[in-house]
């Protein structure tokens, strides 16, 4: 099993820090820095050539990565990619897990009220049902989803702001 201790990255309190992973935001698959962090977390799949949105996840670590083609991100993102490559890192989305030190003091199974005090109040909320609903926010170039299932956060995406965004007053 991987853990902080056998994966050579920044650890908090026996925990991976996300904000690395979540600074790479932007960086095609060219990027030595991306890859390093990809080799580092032992994440060997790569986007397919094929795909405008390709998706990996990896369900030891609690966490998937979200690629968009070049082309594409240039079109629809307000963010400029850090660098040239086939895919640009769009979202990192981290699952409900005790892996992983989340930015902004953000905690699994904590309350809306608890993230809302460390976060203020959302852009957005959207209700999807009596037991789940997410909020959006917005922190410099990223926009950042917290899904709550009983009123308890279980998964975060962290993505670059985009077009649509910007339609739907969020950006």
């Amino acid at each position: 099993m991987l853990t902080p201790d056998n994966i050579h990255l920044p650890s908090l309190d026996g925990k991976f820090s996300s904000i690395d992973l979540v600074n790479l935001i932007g960086h095609s698959t060219n990027s030595e820095a991306l890859g390093m962090y990809m080799k580092q977390l032992d994440i060997k799949a790569r986007p397919k050539a094929t795909e405008a949105l390709s998706f990996i996840k990896s369900k030891e670590l609690f966490v998937s990565l979200t690629f968009q083609d070049y082309l594409c991100y240039l079109d629809d993102s307000l963010n400029p990619p850090v660098d040239e490559g086939p895919f640009i890192l769009l979202d990192v989305t981290f699952h409900s897990s005790q892996l992983w030190q989340l930015p902004y003091g953000i905690e699994f199974s904590a309350n809306s009220q608890s993230t809302e005090g460390k976060l203020g109040g959302p852009i957005k909320k959207v209700v999807k049902s009596s037991k789940k609903m997410v909020h959006h926010y917005v922190n410099g170039h990223l926009r950042v989803d917290v899904f709550y299932e009983d009123d308890l956060v279980m998964e975060v995406r962290f993505s670059s702001l985009d077009k649509y965004d910007k339609m739907h007053g969020l950006a």
